[in-house]
C-alpha cells in the first residue's frame, strides 16, 4: 500500500484479472486508485504475464508507465471509467486488444491519445462460447469469430471441419480465423 487510497498491485498466476474498487487489510479499507509498477519490475504486470483479459474500474484515476507493458497475451481490457485515463504509455496500442468502454463514453475513448489507437467498443465483452468441441471468440466490432480453443479432441474422429459460419444465441458469425495453437495437442 502506497497511501491511503492507492495500492501497488503486481503479478500473479490468472487468465483474468478484476482489478477491485476496494481492498482490506482486515482493518482499514483502502479505494484503489491506481496500478503502479511492482517493486522488482519496471511494469506492475511484468512481461510475458497471463492476463487475457483485465477489468479495470471506475476507481482508478492513474495508469503506471508502461504498467502493462509485454502483456502479450493480453486480447481484452474492460474499462469502467466513462472518462478515458491519461495514457501513459500504459501498453503498447494494438488494435487485436479490444477496449470495451462504458455506454455514452465511445467518442470521449476514440478521441483520446494512445486509446483511440485500439479496437473500442461500446459495452461488455461478450464471453467465449464452445459449439462442439470448439471454443470461439466474437471479433469486436464484427460479425465474425475466432477459434481460440479445442476443448475434447476426443470429440473429432478422423478430419476436424471447420465450419464457415457458428450460430450464436440468435446471431450468425463466420468464422474468420485459428488461434495459435489450438490443435497443438493432435
Amino acid at each position: 500500500v502506497q497511501t491511503d487510497t492507492t495500492v501497488v498491485v503486481s503479478w500473479a498466476q490468472m487468465k483474468e484479472l478484476y482489478i477491485p474498487e476496494i481492498v482490506s487489510d482486515g482493518i482499514r479499507e483502502y479505494k484503489v486508485t491506481a496500478i503502479m509498477p511492482h517493486m522488482n519490475c519496471d511494469v506492475a504486470f511484468c512481461y510475458n504475464s497471463p492476463y487475457e483479459k483485465v477489468v479495470i474500474p471506475s476507481t482508478i484515476r492513474s495508469l503506471g508507465d508502461c504498467c502493462f507493458w509485454g502483456a502479450y497475451e493480453l486480447h481484452t481490457i474492460v474499462m469502467r471509467s466513462k472518462t478515458p485515463l491519461p495514457f501513459n504509455r500504459a501498453l503498447e496500442p494494438n488494435k487485436s486488444i479490444a477496449l470495451y468502454v462504458p455506454k455514452g463514453s465511445l467518442q470521449a475513448y476514440q478521441e483520446a491519445d494512445g486509446w483511440k489507437k485500439f479496437t473500442i467498443v461500446e459495452g461488455e465483452p461478450v464471453p467465449d462460447f464452445t459449439v462442439d468441441g470448439l471454443t470461439y471468440r466474437i471479433k469486436p466490432g464484427t460479425n465474425s469469430v475466432s477459434i481460440v480453443a479445442c476443448n475434447d479432441m476426443s470429440a473429432f474422429v478422423g478430419n476436424v471441419v471447420i465450419p464457415e459460419k457458428i450460430n450464436y444465441g440468435e446471431e450468425e458469425f463466420a468464422v474468420a480465423e485459428i488461434a495459435n495453437d489450438v490443435f497443438s495437442n493432435i
